[in-house]
């Protein structure tokens, strides 16, 4: 676990992201000590759109409808629109990934939610992210 952890480290400061705060516990993102903040997921977001195996890495991602974590949301607006993983261990839920908008810009986000909450309410806070107006320094 601490070698997976090491790589992992290492290959996201060679992309450049900020992991001041992060702990890595593990390679896998399944331990309760692994902490990273929703800005550096998106950060890592970003950073891939851009990054040279970035088509690779984003039609990886699960889309509503189809198979993969987002399969059951099927009768969603962001069918077509989104493209995210969802995450879940005890006490903490997440979503992540690109929305397209209406304006031909795609958002890259990051849901990361202590407590009880479901992925529908995750979904439903990305139809909001990709359908509100968002001012350029947001």
């Amino acid at each position: 676990w601490r070698n997976g952890a090491r790589v992992l480290e290492r290959t996201l400061a060679a992309l450049g992201l900020d992991l001041e705060g992060a702990v890595m516990r593990d390679g896998s993102g399944l331990s309760h000590e692994n902490r990273v903040t929703a800005e550096q997921v998106a950060q890592l977001l970003v950073t891939m759109r851009g990054h040279r195996h970035g088509a690779r890495f984003i039609n990886s991602l699960a889309q509503p409808g189809e198979d993969g974590t987002l399969r059951r949301y099927k009768g969603t607006a962001l069918l077509g629109r989104l493209r995210g993983k969802t995450g879940t261990i005890s006490g903490a839920r997440a979503l992540a990934g690109y929305v397209d908008r209406p304006d031909a810009t795609t958002l890259a986000f990051a849901l990361l939610v202590n407590g009880s909450v479901s992925h529908a309410f995750l979904l439903e806070v990305a139809e909001v992210l990709a359908e509100a107006g968002l001012d350029a320094g947001s």
